[in-house]
């Protein structure tokens, strides 16, 4: 990639999103010089919410893809140095370019994300969404990271010319951004976390199915239980063997769902996720089960 006009590519993978016409226009709104900005929506825009304009471009797959593959479509179209990553149900803060673009200017980090706020009205939406981002929430601390969701993301053109892309192999919206910051670690290359800038988590899984499902195939996906981490990780024995895992389950969850709860500022409101933050972690060890059983299967064990 070469430096050109543009100094921001913003990519989003959206599949027929109800709520990607929300996201672009606080985009649009951004504190900062939208001039050198641009927007590509990858994907498929069925409710036709996707206005294009001279900041704004939908780039259509004509079928469905999984978001690493719409990522990386964007990033082959983008022409600015920094790429910048969020999600068809997300609203970024009107100062979310200004924190991302300024830390990487001014310090020697390539690679920074922000943090992840929501709403609490719906409890499994609250339980989900404290689940996975409660190492990434407003009131955490500014500092360097094993890796950094793809929701809230600004990456050096650089670091991607060195690392490559995405990696097509994941099939779903879970791992896959994981595996691409663990790599750019591996390359040696520093992860920041900076949560003041933030971005919206507006995501529909408003019951027990749906964040059962979620938490499912993290697990099935997670980088944790990939044979080619384990010596960069230092993988634990229990995540290497399905039947040690299963076994220890339930004490895994437990000590999961503590440590979530003792982070947080508001340990009585927090109490009240517990129950449903224990069931994500629970789904979340089922499907790091099923992954590890069918690879000790495939492996003829």
């Amino acid at each position: 990639m070469k430096k050109q006009l543009i100094k921001i590519s913003v990519v989003i993978p959206s599949l027929h999103s109800t709520f990607i016409d929300k996201t672009l226009t606080t985009i649009r709104n951004q504190n900062f010089n939208m001039d050198v900005v641009e927007v590509l929506v990858v994907g498929l825009d069925s409710p036709n919410l996707i206005e294009e304009d001279q900041i704004v471009s939908f780039i259509s797959t004509g079928e469905p893809v999984s978001p690493a593959i719409a990522r990386n479509i964007g990033i082959k179209r983008a022409r600015g140095e920094f790429i910048c990553f969020t999600d068809a149900d997300c609203l970024p803060d009107k100062n979310w370019l200004k924190y991302l673009s300024t830390l990487i200017e001014e310090t020697n980090y390539k690679i920074v994300g922000g943090s992840v706020v929501f709403d609490t009205d719906s409890y499994w939406t609250w339980c989900d969404n404290l689940s996975w981002f409660h190492e990434f929430l407003p009131h955490s601390e500014q500092s360097e990271r094993g890796f950094l969701p793809s929701l809230n993301l600004m990456v050096h053109c650089s670091v991607i010319d060195k690392v490559g892309l995405f990696d097509e192999s994941y099939p779903y919206p879970a791992g896959e951004d994981a595996d691409w910051t663990i790599r750019m670690r591996m390359d040696g290359y520093k992860l920041y976390f900076e949560p003041s800038a933030k971005i919206k988590h507006c995501h529909n899984r408003t019951n027990l199915k749906t964040i059962w499902q979620h938490g499912f195939i993290y697990g099935k996906s997670s980088v944790k239980i990939n044979p080619k981490y384990r010596t960069f990780l230092n993988t634990p024995f229990f995540l290497k063997q399905w039947w040690l895992l299963a076994i220890l389950t339930p004490f895994i969850t437990t000590g999961v769902v503590i440590r979530i709860w003792l982070k947080q500022p508001n340990w009585k409101q927090a109490t009240l996720v517990v129950p449903g933050i224990f069931i994500t972690k629970l789904a979340w060890c089922m499907g790091a089960i099923s992954t590890l059983q069918q690879k000790n299967r495939n492996n003829g064990h």
